[in-house]
Parts: structure tokens; C-alpha cells; sequence
């Protein structure tokens, strides 16, 4: 079998995994709120019937109990379904085949744990332990299931997948045998539109699911709370046990019920469920954490299986031409196999971090609270509307001022030494030690030579009769004395790549212009100085970019400071990140500062760029 036919077959079974993988993950997720919707609903009913139960020592009243969970189970207000145990004894009817319950799952709650059941009927139960009054002894269990309907797969999604199913069989075997190459190109493009909107379908579908099963549990609790106010024997100061975190408040509109609020604060909702009666004019605050939280990167998730998908059935049509000409496909196919380890380094270590700071710039994501809510460009708007951000991006530009002049003296340095012999060698080796140098070592040496007191170049100024300023410690010289330094490190770096550009220009150039009389300035303005605009534009953006990311020199000498002086952007976005730990606006401000740095680059490109083409 040749590598375009086997290439040929690879190329769709990725695609239809890719595929598979959307939909698994999709479900993955939407099993696991289903499943924690059902474990907090089952806390909570059983929390409500220990509530209604009136007292009798240290166990409950099991006929007001029979009365209650039936109370509870055929409520509207109950979504699904729910079973309680006492002793040994259910309840309720087993309509989905329960019971019984697993001996592990049994000792389990003898312990106080939580666990799930998967019954004959495909529902996946939560059980958790009813216990007596003094939260000590195992009476039974409270079971809850079905409180949120599954939304996974819908009609219009399942006739994506079909379709796209389609699709990629039909390039396998229209790239297979050779006709219709136009087909084979535009199948490939097809099939993969398909499959990103099966993705997004995906998504919403499985953050639909999320955001209905928050609402059915606040709804519930709702209900549960009015429910409980209206029993007889239960008291104001029981109601807060229905749900965790629960708190007695006064109300701002004493006769009505339900949900009144809804507060987004920090990742966690916030409801005020009103539980008035004609006795009592007092509600509860609850905190409850939004499912929509769980969904974490499911949408970055559902993106790269989509974009494995296309690159699957790309590859497909690719390998079915290339099925024209066997040897250089062959050829070809080893070549990107020998490059395979290195483009997988770039993609696990440099494209899925980025891929990663886009998902977190758009979420709020703290190493403190357990939510991570999708909040658009609220982060984008907080950093763009702190003025501290925009100062450290005015820093980092006027930092990068000294690159001109490092080009400038790169460039004379590079002209000066461009000659044999012994001392020029050691020359350009003094110039080209300080970048190759360690950037902490290089760092700490300046930092002792800026001390205000011992320094080596204030002692130097004191022996001129000079009184030096302190300059790490005076906003007004903190920035200049990083330039300084900056100017040092990349002078020999960038000689270096000009002493390249310059020995690559032939010689009969000079010598033409030497012929026509044209002096030393005159053969540099206008012969080496065109010829070596493609180095200039690259010393120019390498320089500029690298100026937008210093970190190291602030980091080790002045800490953003004195006085946000040297504050700039790489570092403003550390301590965002690492000390307030806040990184979903540290990686919007990163996606800035990428597009700040993109602007330039294309700014320098249409400017230089352009003449570089002319010459």
C-alpha cells in the first residue's frame, strides 16, 4: 500500500475522532453538572424534611417523613425525581430500579460520603447520607435524579455530525482515486465548517445545560424555603439549614416570593429567596456557586478538536494529490516526519499556553475562589480602564527608545570593525560578551555600579568633583539607567549581525562607486547603507519587541519602581498573574501588549519593508 493511499485513510479516521472528541468532551461536562445538580438537590431535600419533621429526640417522626418526601417528590417544584430511605425502609415506590443500593455505597454513607448509582433506566442517581439530629448516626439516604435534562446531541447537532461524517468520507475517496481534484479541495473546507459549528453547537448546547441547572437549583431552593415558612412547628432560625451558606435577612419586599435576585459578585451568585408568611417578614441570602463554572475550557476543548478535524481532512486532500507524484509525496512525508518532534515541542510548550491565556483573558480565573466564569471583555475593560496598565504600557515606550540609538551605535561599531587582525577580534569578542552573559549576573553587576554611596560610577563622578544622583532610587534616572545598560547588553549582538549584513555585500559594489569618485561618506550613504536595509529592519523589530518584553533588569533591580518609574508592561503583568492572582486580566493585558507589539511590527514592515523591496 503506498504513503498517499495509507495517508489517505489516516486523514478521515482522525477527522471522525476529532469529531467523537467534541461530542465526548462535550458530554463529559454536561454529565458532570448533571451530576452535581443532583447531589446539591439531594442535600437540600433531605435537609427540607429534616426541617418540616417535627422533633422526637435524636431520630424523626417516620410517618410525617412518608408525608413529606411524597410531598416533596410529586411537588412541581421538584424537578426529576427523589427517594428517601429510612432505616432500611424506602419511602417512596423504586420507579427506575434503585434498589438495592450497593454495599460499598452503603458502608460509604455509614461514613458520611456522597456517591452516585447508574440505574437500568440510564439515569445516573446521587445519594447522599439523612442523618439524625445530631448529625452523628445514619437513619437513611435521600436520593435525587433527572433534576436537569441532558441538552448534549441535540437534532441539529446530530445532523452536523452526519453531515460532516459524509463529507469526509467523500474526500477519501475522491482524493483516493485522483478525479475531481476542485472536489477534493472544497470537501476538505466544507467538512471542516461543519465541524467548528458543531463545536460552538456544542458548546452553548453544554452551557444551556449549566445555566439551566443554576436556575433550577435557586428556583428550588426557593420553593423549599416558602414550603418550609408555611409548615407548622418549623421556626424562622431552621430555614437557613435547607441550603449551605445561608443566611436570615430582613426583606426589601416582605409579600413576595420566589427568587428576587440574582448577583454575579467574584464568581459566586447571590439570591435572595423570599420566605414571608403572615408571622414572619424575614428571608434568606444564599451563595450558591454557578454550574457555568464547571465548564472551565470546554470551549478552547471543543475549538482544538474542531481545528484537529480540518487539519485531518487538509492532510487528506493533500496526500490524495500527492498520490499523483508517490516519490516526492514519499519525500516529503519523511521530511515533516523528521520535523514531527520539534512542531510537537512549538505546539504542546508555545501554541496551547497561548491558546490558554486567550481562554483565561475572557474568564475570571483566581487561584483563590473555585469559579471561572466566561465574562467577555469585562477583563479588557478593567485593565484598559486602570490607568496603571496604560502607564506601564507609556514606560515600556519610552524604554524602547533606546533601540534607535543602539541601531545607530551597532551600526558605527559594525563599520569600524568590519577589518582583520588580532585586536579587532578582541574587540568585537569585549562587545559581544555582555549579551551572551547571564541576565541576573549582568543585572546585579549594574546594580552595584548605580549604588548611590559605593558604586563604581559615582566614585568615578566623585573623583571629577561631581556628586552623583542615586540613580536606581530617583524616578527621574531610574528608566534612563536601565537604557544605559540596555544600550550596552545589545550593542554587541546587533554589531554582530551587522558585521553579517555588511561582509555579505560584494565588493564590486565599492568598487564601481570607487571608480565614479565617490569618497568613504558618500560609497556608505548610498551603496552600504540601502544594501543594508534588510538588517536594519530585522536589528529594528527584533529590537523593538524585545524592548516591550524586557522583565529581568526591573525584576532584579528596581521592582517597577521607584514610583512606578520603571513599571513596565511585562512586569505589571507578573505581579497581576503571580501576586494579586488575578490571571484573567493578567492575560488580557498579555493579548494587549501581543497586539500592541503586532501594530509596531506591521508599522515597521510598511514603512522599511517597502524600500527593502525597492532595493
Amino acid at each position: 500500500m503506498s504513503a498517499a493511499r495509507w495517508a489517505v485513510g489516516l486523514g478521515p479516521a482522525v477527522a471522525l475522532f476529532a469529531l467523537g472528541g467534541q461530542w465526548y468532551s462535550a458530554r463529559a461536562v454536561e454529565e458532570a453538572v448533571r451530576d452535581e445538580a443532583n447531589l446539591a438537590l439531594a442535600r437540600h431535600g433531605a435537609a427540607y424534611l429534616a426541617v418540616v419533621t417535627p422533633p422526637g429526640g435524636v431520630s424523626y417522626d417516620a410517618r410525617r417523613l412518608l408525608s413529606g418526601a411524597n410531598a416533596l417528590a410529586s411537588s412541581s417544584a421538584w424537578p426529576g425525581g427523589f427517594q428517601l430511605s429510612f432505616g432500611q425502609a424506602p419511602l417512596l415506590r423504586d420507579t427506575i430500579g434503585l434498589l438495592p443500593l450497593p454495599d460499598s455505597l452503603i458502608r460509604g454513607l455509614e461514613q458520611g460520603s456522597e456517591g452516585f448509582i447508574a440505574t437500568h433506566a440510564r439515569s445516573r442517581v446521587a445519594v447522599v447520607p439523612f442523618l439524625d439530629r445530631d448529625q452523628w448516626t445514619l437513619k437513611g439516604w435521600a436520593a435525587a435524579w433527572d433534576t436537569v435534562p441532558g441538552r448534549v446531541f441535540s437534532v441539529h447537532a446530530g445532523l452536523l455530525t452526519i453531515l460532516a461524517a459524509l463529507l469526509v468520507v467523500l474526500v477519501g475517496v475522491v482524493a483516493e482515486r485522483g478525479g475531481r481534484e476542485r472536489w477534493a479541495r472544497s470537501l476538505p473546507l466544507l467538512a471542516g465548517v461543519a465541524a467548528v459549528l458543531l463545536a460552538l453547537d456544542l458548546g452553548v448546547s453544554a452551557r444551556r445545560t449549566a445555566v439551566e441547572a443554576t436556575d433550577t437549583r435557586l428556583a428550588t431552593l426557593a420553593q423549599l424555603v416558602q414550603m418550609a415558612a408555611t409548615a407548622p412547628g418549623v421556626t424562622q432560625s431552621r430555614l437557613p439549614e435547607i441550603g449551605a451558606g445561608a443566611a436570615v435577612q430582613g426583606l426589601p419586599r416582605p409579600t413576595e416570593t420566589g427568587v428576587i435576585a440574582r448577583e454575579d459578585s467574584a464568581g459566586v451568585l447571590r439570591a435572595r429567596i423570599v420566605a414571608a408568611t403572615p408571622r414572619t417578614q424575614r428571608g434568606l441570602a444564599f451563595q450558591v456557586r454557578p454550574y457555568e463554572a464547571d465548564l472551565g475550557t470546554l470551549p478552547a476543548e471543543l475549538l482544538a478538536w474542531a481545528a484537529l478535524a480540518v487539519l485531518a481532512l487538509a492532510f487528506t486532500g493533500w496526500a490524495g494529490r500527492g498520490g499523483a507524484n508517490p516519490a516526492r509525496f514519499e519525500a516529503t512525508l519523511a521530511a515533516w516526519a523528521f520535523l514531527a518532534p520539534a512542531l510537537l515541542h512549538l505546539f504542546l510548550f508555545s501554541f496551547l499556553p497561548a491558546c490558554f491565556t486567550l481562554v483565561l483573558a475572557f474568564h475570571r480565573w483566581d487561584l483563590i475562589g473555585e469559579a471561572r466564569l466566561f465574562v467577555g471583555l469585562d477583563n479588557f475593560r478593567t485593565i484598559l480602564g486602570d490607568g496603571r496598565f496604560l502607564h506601564s504600557l507609556g514606560v515600556t515606550a519610552l524604554y524602547a527608545l533606546h533601540v534607535p540609538v543602539t541601531v545607530v551605535l551597532a551600526l558605527v561599531a559594525a563599520v569600524v570593525l568590519d577589518r582583520s587582525g588580532l585586536q579587532v577580534r578582541v574587540l568585537r569578542t569585549l562587545l559581544f560578551i555582555p549579551f551572551v552573559s547571564s541576565v541576573v549576573a549582568v543585572a546585579l553587576v549594574w546594580q552595584w555600579i548605580y549604588q548611590p554611596d559605593t558604586g563604581l560610577l559615582n566614585t568615578l563622578l566623585r573623583t571629577a568633583g561631581v556628586a552623583g544622583p542615586d540613580w536606581l532610587g530617583e524616578p527621574r534616572t531610574a528608566l534612563l539607567s536601565l537604557m544605559l545598560m540596555s544600550v550596552w547588553v545589545q550593542v554587541g549582538y546587533q554589531m554582530v549581525v551587522f558585521l553579517g549584513g555588511l561582509q555579505a555585500i560584494p565588493g564590486h559594489y565599492h568598487d564601481a562607486a570607487r571608480m565614479d569618485g565617490a569618497g568613504p561618506v558618500a560609497r556608505f550613504l548610498w551603496v552600504t547603507l540601502p544594501l543594508l536595509r534588510p538588517t536594519v529592519l530585522f536589528v529594528l523589530v527584533t529590537g523593538i519587541i524585545g524592548s516591550f518584553q524586557v522583565f529581568t533588569y526591573v525584576a532584579v533591580m528596581t521592582e517597577g519602581g521607584p514610583l512606578q518609574a520603571t513599571d513596565v508592561a511585562v512586569y505589571r503583568i507578573y505581579q497581576e498573574a503571580w501576586e494579586f492572582l488575578r490571571f484573567g486580566t493578567a492575560s488580557a493585558m498579555s493579548l494587549v501588549l501581543l497586539l500592541l507589539l503586532l501594530g509596531l511590527t506591521w508599522l515597521q514592515f510598511r514603512w522599511l519593508g517597502r524600500r527593502v523591496e525597492l532595493v
